[in-house]
C-alpha cells in the first residue's frame, strides 16, 4: 500500500491575500491556504487543491467565516472557525479558468473565455451560463461588481488590453475601456469614490471614473444605471518598471504593486506618486490586502510584509523604523522601536 504524503515545508509565491475578521488573515501559497494571526504566526494550513495554485478567496456575504477559494479550473469551500480551516465542499473543476467569483444567494464564476458561469452555493451544479455578445475573448483578469439584481456587471480585463463591461443578465456591452499597450492582469472597482483601476504589462495602472445618471450615495447600482454611465479616463501612472500585477483603492489614494518588488502609493486625485518603497525584499510582489490602516504585501519569496499606513508609512530601513508623514515629511525615527513592518 502506497504510504500517504503531505507537506511539511514549502516556499512558494503568496498569490492571494484576505482578512478573514479583524484577527486572521488568509494567505494563498500554491495549493494551499494559511490562516495567520495578527501577530504573524501560522495558526493552520489546509491542503485546498491537487495541482492548481490558489488565486482568488470570497468570502460568502450572507455567511460569515465561509470562503469559495478558486485557482486554474478549481473551486472549493472552506471555513473559518476560530484558528482552525474546515474543509466544507471537495474541490470542483469546472470547464475553463476562474478570473473572479462573487459569493452572493448563489456562486458566480468569471471564466477565461468571457463567460459568466452560475453555481449552487455547494458547488454541486450549474445553474445558467451568459456569454458576452461582442463574443468570445481570452481574458486575463476580470471582476463581477455586485448591482441591485440578482446578476452582477461584468468587468473583463483581456489579453488585447482593453476592459469589457457587460451586463450578464443581457449579454449587452455597456461600454469599453483602452489605453493599456498590454494584457490587463487586474481590474478594481470601488464603489464608494466610483473608480477604476487596471493594471497591466506595460508597466503602468490607469484610472477611470464611473459617473452615474442618478446622482446618489447607493452602493451598488442597478444595471440599467451601468448602462447609462459614463466611464471617463483619469490617469496614467507610471512609476514602476516592470509589470504591475494589482491595486487597492481606497477614499484618497491607491496603491499598486508589481514585478519589480514595489509598493507605490498614488494620490486619487492628482495621479502623483506620494510614496514608494521596496516591499517583500524585493521580490515580485503578487497580491496584496487592506484592513483600516494595516496593508498586507505577498511575496514572490513567500513572504509577507505588514505595513502600518495610519495617515503614514512605516518602513524597515538599516533595521531601524523610518516613519514618513503623507506630504514625505520625515516624523519620526526611533532606534528603539522593534521592526514591525514586515512578519
Amino acid at each position: 500500500m502506497m504510504p500517504k504524503l503531505s507537506s511539511l515545508w514549502s516556499n512558494v509565491p503568496t498569490t492571494c491575500l484576505a482578512w478573514a475578521g479583524h484577527n486572521h488573515l488568509l494567505a494563498g501559497q500554491g495549493q494551499a491556504v494559511l490562516l495567520v494571526d495578527k501577530q504573524g504566526k501560522v495558526r493552520d494550513r489546509l491542503e485546498v487543491f491537487r495541482g492548481s495554485t490558489v488565486h482568488g478567496m470570497v468570502e460568502d456575504k450572507s455567511d460569515k467565516g465561509r470562503w469559495v477559494v478558486t485557482g486554474a479550473k478549481s473551486c472549493m469551500v472552506i471555513r473559518v472557525v476560530e484558528d482552525k480551516l474546515c474543509e466544507e465542499v471537495q474541490e470542483t473543476v469546472v470547464m475553463d479558468w476562474i478570473m473572479h467569483c462573487l459569493v452572493l444567494d448563489t456562486v458566480y464564476l468569471l471564466t477565461a473565455h468571457n463567460r459568466l458561469v452560475v453555481v449552487e452555493r455547494d458547488l454541486s451544479s450549474r445553474n445558467s451560463n451568459t456569454v458576452a455578445n461582442s463574443g468570445p475573448c481570452i481574458l486575463y483578469s476580470g471582476l463581477l461588481v455586485e448591482t441591485t439584481s440578482d446578476l452582477p456587471m461584468v468587468l473583463a480585463g483581456t489579453v488585447t488590453g482593453e476592459v469589457l463591461v457587460w451586463r450578464s443578465d443581457t449579454g449587452e456591452e455597456v461600454n469599453r475601456l483602452s489605453g493599456h499597450d498590454g494584457v490587463i492582469f487586474s481590474v478594481n472597482y470601488d464603489s464608494k469614490t466610483g473608480v477604476i483601476c487596471t493594471t497591466s504589462d506595460d508597466r503602468s495602472a490607469r484610472l477611470y471614473r464611473v459617473t452615474f445618471t442618478n446622482l446618489g450615495k447607493s452602493e451598488h447600482r442597478s444595471m440599467a444605471e451601468w448602462s447609462m454611465a459614463t466611464i471617463t479616463f483619469v490617469h496614467s501612472l507610471y512609476g514602476h518598471v516592470a509589470r504591475v500585477f494589482r491595486s487597492l483603492l481606497s477614499d484618497r489614494s491607491v496603491m499598486t504593486v508589481g514585478e519589480d518588488g514595489k509598493l507605490i502609493n498614488w494620490d486619487l486625485e492628482t495621479g502623483q506618486m506620494l510614496r514608494s518603497c521596496l516591499a517583500n525584499s524585493g521580490a515580485a510582489v503578487w497580491s496584496l490586502a487592506r484592513m483600516g490602516e494595516v496593508v498586507v504585501t505577498g511575496g514572490g519569496d513567500g513572504s509577507i510584509y505588514r505595513w502600518e499606513m495610519g495617515g503614514r508609512v512605516a518602513e524597515c530601513v538599516g533595521g531601524r523604523v523610518l516613519i514618513v508623514g503623507e506630504e514625505g515629511e520625515l516624523v519620526s525615527y526611533n532606534t528603539d522601536l522593534p521592526a514591525t513592518a514586515c512578519w
